[in-house]
């Protein structure tokens, strides 16, 4: 419009510029996603920035600028996930803390954290990544910087070697590795006694630690102080690395998995050392050597205190959580990418490890535990070998050493499944933690009512804790999916077993209708067939023993077979001395013990010794 022969301008809307003052034309920026500052448009090109969302490409900017005629590239490129890029202009991404942006190919990408201690908020990720003394070139800040080392997820200055602390934890480790020779191949292990009381509490109460540092990689958010409870729980899982290593030697992701994968080798070396030791010093001071059935069965018994930890740290390279970008890096060590040629050894590591420990050591007890009754009848040495498989628990439920290796092998296994989802992690622990507690609570397999509500209050406070870490994660995506399809599994396991049930219950019910004789009435008949002549039998070797000497033999048993035989003495005066002897279902659990003979002689005689 016109005034007098003037011209009345208008500002240019956003997006676009004039080419000077009194131009009559506005230019559009040219390029997508393109704005102004402000509420109005530019007068320059210069003017022309990114809108929010999108951050600057400053080398195609500039040639955009200068050589409009040109040949363009992308001037403004999208923001990529877990990154800030609220205002407009922005030349990088902004860095929220938690996460490590990096540049790859010319394009800002992000990655996660495993801690929000070293992934610091930056407005200029080009220049500072990372925390206070965290390597900034360190993909996801997972190292410190040179003269640092890592230690509760804060990078400590390195200080000197203080040697008093070390060779005490040496000589408590050799003190340990003796003590647990003499005591699990001693006499006092076949009684139910105080000492075993409080020394095998205390291996309980090293599984709940070990759970626990299982519990610590789990997806969860722990507040304070129970982040610094769980980072305390690591050292259970072999985490040396508040050792100040990386003060000896750069960080390396192989060498560290490698120290800490050998450790339970270590200390079986350690075992077999002391071992060929024996027989060179102990002749000379005029004491027996140690023995190689009681050497293996030691070797056993710190395998198997351990094995929750040695198979968590054998599968550490098999947990990858995802980064938003579509990468996944290692849980224990985030500056690996997975599938990258890093990664790629430490699987061949890590696989060679579990069938090693997980698997073999795992099978071998399996095996050893099933066949027990049989193989110590004809073995003598059986039960020397793999006495820490036995001596804990009652007669009758000596195949419990298998069942609690399964259940620490279930609970290592949590961290690897479904790594993103701490909702389906929790749920899968639980479903464990509740089946064992329902297990542990039914069959009351240790060897003392002691031992037994031990083990059931460590399950009860694993559970608790458990149920209440699903407070403390984080709505992610794909955590509803995960926990779903636990849930979904867990009922269609119980209702698998339900239609089992009542389909064999319902078969049953059908023969014994049409008049025929059911498989499970068959197999009850033949059981009391059995039964009653292991009675016969056993009742005419108990008439030729003395007083004295069954007095000597009760004494060796523990307070659950001792509860077993007196229930069998009032059941024979009730039901088959002065009744009408229709309690046969009833002394068919009663005498359970004493269906193996010579198995319970294997418990009460080899299982003991003479403490060398």
């Amino acid at each position: 419009a016109s005034l007098g022969g003037a011209v009345l301008c208008t500002p240019c809307p956003k997006g676009s510029y004039s080419a000077g003052g009194g131009k009559t034309l506005c230019v559009d920026c040219g390029f997508p996603h393109a704005t102004t500052p402000g509420d109005t448009a530019g007068t320059a090109p210069e003017s022309c920035v990114c809108e929010a969302g999108y951050y600057t490409n400053r080398t195609a900017w500039s040639k955009w600028v200068t050589c409009p005629d040109c040949e363009k590239s992308p001037v403004c490129t999208l923001c990529p996930p877990a990154s800030n890029c609220t205002e407009e202009n922005r030349t990088t991404p902004a860095q929220p803390v938690g996460y490590f942006l990096q540049l790859e190919e010319g394009r800002w990408t992000s990655y996660a954290c495993t801690s929000t201690w070293s992934c610091i908020a930056s407005d200029d990720p080009e220049r500072i990544h990372c925390g206070d003394n965290f390597a900034h070139k360190s993909l996801t800040c997972a190292s410190c910087r040179s003269g640092y080392f890592l230690s509760k997820a804060h990078c400590q200055p390195c200080k000197k070697p203080e040697w008093l602390p070390v060779t005490l934890g040496l000589l408590l480790f050799f003190c340990a590795l003796i003590c647990t020779y003499y005591f699990s191949n001693s006499a006092v292990t076949r009684d139910a006694s105080s000492l075993l009381t409080t020394t095998v509490s205390f291996g309980l109460l090293l599984t709940a630690a070990q759970s626990l540092s299982v519990m610590s990689s789990l997806h969860v958010g722990w507040p304070e102080p129970w982040r610094s409870i769980m980072q305390a729980m690591r050292l259970a899982a072999f985490d040396i690395e508040g050792l100040q290593l990386n003060c000896l030697f750069a960080p390396e992701p192989i060498r560290g998995y490698i120290i800490r994968v050998t450790i339970a080798m270590m200390a079986l070396g350690a075992l077999f050392s002391m071992f060929a030791l024996s027989h060179v010093v102990c002749p000379l001071l005029g004491w027996a050597p140690w023995a190689r059935t009681k050497a293996t069965n030691t070797a056993g018994q710190v395998w198997q205190a351990l094995y929750i930890s040695i198979a968590l740290v054998a599968l550490l390279p098999f947990q990858c959580y995802s980064h938003p970008n579509g990468k996944s890096s290692l849980n224990a060590y985030s500056d690996v990418v997975c599938g990258e040629a890093t990664h790629v050894v430490l699987l061949g590591f890590g696989i060679a490890f579990t069938l090693i420990y997980g698997v073999g050591f795992f099978t071998i007890c399996l095996v050893a535990n099933l066949r027990a009754p049989l193989l110590s009848a004809v073995q003598p040495l059986f039960c020397q070998y793999f006495r820490f498989l036995l001596f804990r628990f009652r007669v009758d439920r000596w195949y419990w050493g298998s069942v609690l290796m399964t259940r620490s092998f279930l609970i290592a296994l949590v961290p690897i499944l479904n790594p993103d989802s701490g909702h389906a992690q929790a749920c899968m622990l639980l479903l464990i933690v509740a089946s064992f507690l329902v297990l542990q609570s039914k069959v009351y397999p240790w060897k003392n009512v002691t031992l037994n509500n031990m083990d059931t209050l460590v399950l009860y406070v694993l559970l608790i804790i458990t149920g209440t870490s699903s407070v403390f994660i984080e709505p992610e995506e794909g955590s509803l999916l995960g926990f779903t399809i636990v849930v979904i599994s867990a009922f269609c396991v119980v209702a698998i077993c339900l239609v089992v049930v009542l389909g064999h219950g319902t078969y049953e019910s059908v023969t014994s209708a049409l008049g025929r004789v059911g498989s499970s009435a068959q197999r009850t008949t033949a059981k009391n067939e059995g039964l009653s002549r292991s009675f016969v039998l056993a009742t005419q070797q108990l008439a030729r023993l003395t007083e004295q000497e069954v007095t000597a033999v009760f004494a060796e048993f523990g307070v659950f077979d001792r509860i077993a035989v007196r229930d069998f003495l009032v059941l024979v005066d009730h039901e088959l001395l002065h009744g009408d002897c229709s309690g046969s279902t009833r002394a068919s659990q009663l005498t359970a013990a004493y269906r193996h003979k010579k198995w319970q002689r294997c418990s009460a005689v080899n299982l003991g010794g003479s403490g060398v």
